[in-house]
């Protein structure tokens, strides 16, 4: 299939010297007509290592935008909601030991959800978090109902008993009050990762798993981005890889029967490059399927493919992103406007500071 055309615009959502601000991936990115919000991390720039110019010894505290006008322009808030632990909120692997929330949060448990979350409800939405990664990681989440502007919890994931559970905000409502969690945990030797479906009933107040999907013991398959297709099917996309200094791909799998079995898809990217990148699933209203990942191999940037058969075959890639001079980026989410264009938030570089861009797709008429 050949590529598709596109016109792109690019915004800075957040830039500041000598920051590094990344991973909207690990947080969320919410849309409601030409209103936007996404939460990602910012912390400080520092010596450089294997791919990242972190500064390891300062926190990484979450903060949001908003866009009122379709990601033409961006605001910048900071995080209303209780971070418990510290500072750092989906980071203790990016800080050091004396700053990660996980140690801290030993033993304790968070408050349960009291009012159900009505999963089909815009104004309601859903933050996942957590602390580190691998086996000692924990999760929680928050539920906003002003758009961001406070944040309820942290609560548990009532009932649900997983260990080394390292979740990023994925979830497919069903119906009101029935959703699926696209979830990462720890694999059974304690290294992440493998992925769990997680099954709420009744909106949120206990939850259980349903199923793992398929995985090997010499890789990781974590960071899933999942969608339900005009059909009922569940559609998701997983980051997979071997380590840092080898290159992902990304993995697709579908399931028939609301999460209880999944099919594997094949591989609608075969690499991403070195340590990989996480996917980013939207539907568009004529029900083509958008996968937005970054590409950590050259030009670095953000990419897209698209499949008009439900994930059965892709495009060609098109690069969305403007291109990068170090493969320090991505981590994107992406969510669809009032118009049916598509805006994608990521993090990138020109070789000094991280920084957040968003890129509003749209296909030409005709």
């Amino acid at each position: 299939m050949a590529a598709e055309k596109v016109l792109v615009e690019y915004a800075e959502v957040y830039r500041a010297k000598k920051h590094f601000a990344a991973w909207p991936a690990n947080y969320g990115l919410w849309t409601w007509g030409g209103e936007a919000l996404v939460v990602f991390a910012d912390g400080r720039l520092g010596s450089q290592g294997d791919l990242h110019a972190r500064d390891r010894s300062r926190n990484f505290p979450p903060r949001q935008a908003r866009s009122k006008d379709g990601g033409r322009s961006w605001s910048v808030e900071d995080f209303q909601g209780c971070i418990p632990g510290g500072e750092n909120l989906s980071a203790d692997e990016h800080v050091v030991k004396h700053l990660q929330s996980g140690p801290r949060l030993r033993g304790r448990r968070f408050k349960q959800l009291m009012s159900p979350i009505e999963f089909l409800d815009p104004e309601s939405i859903f933050l996942e978090a957590r602390t580190g990664l691998g086996k000692d990681a924990r999760s929680w989440f928050y539920v906003s109902r002003s758009r961001g502007a406070s944040w309820d919890g942290p609560f548990d994931f009532n009932g649900l008993e997983l260990d080394g559970l390292a979740t990023r905000t994925d979830i497919v409502p069903v119906s009101s009050d029935h959703a699926l969690f696209m979830m990462t945990c720890s694999k059974p030797d304690g290294e992440e990762g493998r992925i769990v479906c997680v099954e709420t009933v009744d909106g949120g107040r206990s939850f259980h798993a349903k199923c793992w999907l398929p995985y090997e013991s010499d890789s990781y398959s974590i960071m899933p981005s999942s969608i339900q297709l005009k059909d009922g099917s569940i559609f998701t996309v997983v980051r997979r890889g071997r380590g840092t200094n080898e290159n992902g791909w990304l993995e697709a799998f579908k399931s028939d029967d609301l999460g209880a079995s999944w099919h594997p898809m094949g591989r609608p990217v075969h690499n991403t490059g070195r340590g990989g990148n996480p996917p980013s699933l939207s539907l568009l209203p004529d029900g083509r399927v958008v996968l937005v990942y970054g590409a950590r191999i050259e030009p670095y940037g953000i990419r897209m493919k698209l499949s008009h058969d439900a994930g059965e075959s892709w495009s060609e890639e098109v690069i969305v992103g403007i291109e990068a001079p170090l493969p320090d980026l991505g981590y994107p989410r992406s969510a669809l406007l009032r118009d049916g264009s598509l805006l994608i938030v990521y993090y990138t570089n020109q070789g000094a500071e991280r920084f957040i861009a968003s890129a509003v797709v749209r296909w030409p008429s005709g």
